[in-house]
């Protein structure tokens, strides 16, 4: 996933000017393995409210992507992923609520480290707290996805990983068509010609990695506590970091990012503070 990162971030400041661009694809993209793997299994699998709840999944996923894609357009990408660790702690306090899982004493002092920790990454060098809009926009995303993670394990209570998988991404999918609606002018304009067809190739590609991650993240969930999944995922940013810098230095035309020595020392430090905050939540 810290590939697809760093994709989405030279897609978003180097090919297309707008974060549905990338959106409609990863949606569209989210149909084909859904409808496949239904028809395959002969079903749905769940009917009724869990259905919608696993139609409405995909949909905060969609919602989580987004935001996530607005963000990743204004702000450094080593700095935009982190923020992903706000979703943990979002999650231990959903799945305490709504699935029993305990949340002890320890935990509180995990989210406030996390929180500070997010704050920290969100200054510059010298340090000035600045609260810029990819910091709202990703604690959007963190919401967004939390409520994905917890309705996944829900419905794995009912249905196996497959199915759960499937739906979502069909949520996903009817999610675009209103998207597409309201945009259907910018989407036909970035990816129109020769030109629109290398970039939504090269959109494909990458949106295909990310839905293989949320397949493998879906199987994860149905094999243990889903706070613990969730806070081994978010090893993520560690890997983007290391990624973003090896890019710059050797490739800098491909992304922009502050390497100065302050600047990669607050971001470590922050990242620091945040995964300290995440081993008091899991």
């Amino acid at each position: 996933m810290a590939v697809v990162n760093m994709i989405d971030r030279y897609v978003l400041t180097r090919l297309v000017g707008r974060a549905v661009v990338p959106l409609f694809v990863l949606g569209v993209m989210g149909f084909l393995p859904g409808w496949a793997i239904l028809m395959v299994k002969g079903g749905l699998g769940l009917a009724g409210l869990h259905m919608l709840l696993a139609v409405g999944s995909g949909l905060a996923f969609l919602t989580m992507g987004y935001f996530y894609f607005r963000a990743a357009q204004v702000e450094e990408i080593s700095r935009v992923v982190p923020l992903f660790y706000l979703s943990p702690a979002l999650v231990a306090i959903l799945a305490h609520i709504f699935l029993g899982e305990r949340f002890v004493v320890r935990k509180y002092f995990g989210i406030i480290l996390i929180l500070a920790g997010a704050v920290l990454l969100a200054s510059r060098w010298p340090m000035k707290l600045r609260l810029g809009p990819a910091f709202g926009l990703m604690i959007l995303a963190a919401s967004a996805m939390a409520v994905y993670t917890v309705a996944t394990k829900y419905l794995l209570n009912y249905a196996d990983y497959w199915t759960v998988f499937a739906l979502s991404r069909l949520g996903m999918f009817f999610g675009t068509i209103p998207i597409y609606l309201g945009h259907r002018r910018a989407i036909r304009a970035e990816l129109a010609g020769r030109r629109g067809l290398k970039v939504a190739a090269f959109m494909a590609g990458n949106e295909g990695l990310a839905l293989a991650g949320s397949f493998f993240f879906t199987w994860a969930a149905s094999r243990g506590p889903i706070s613990v999944v969730t806070a081994l995922s978010s090893t993520q940013p560690f890997f983007v970091f290391i990624l973003s810098l090896a890019l710059v230095i050797l490739t800098p035309r491909f992304i922009k990012e502050n390497v100065g020595l302050p600047t990669l020392a607050l971001k470590i430090a922050a990242i620091a503070v945040m995964f300290a905050g995440l081993v008091f939540v899991v």
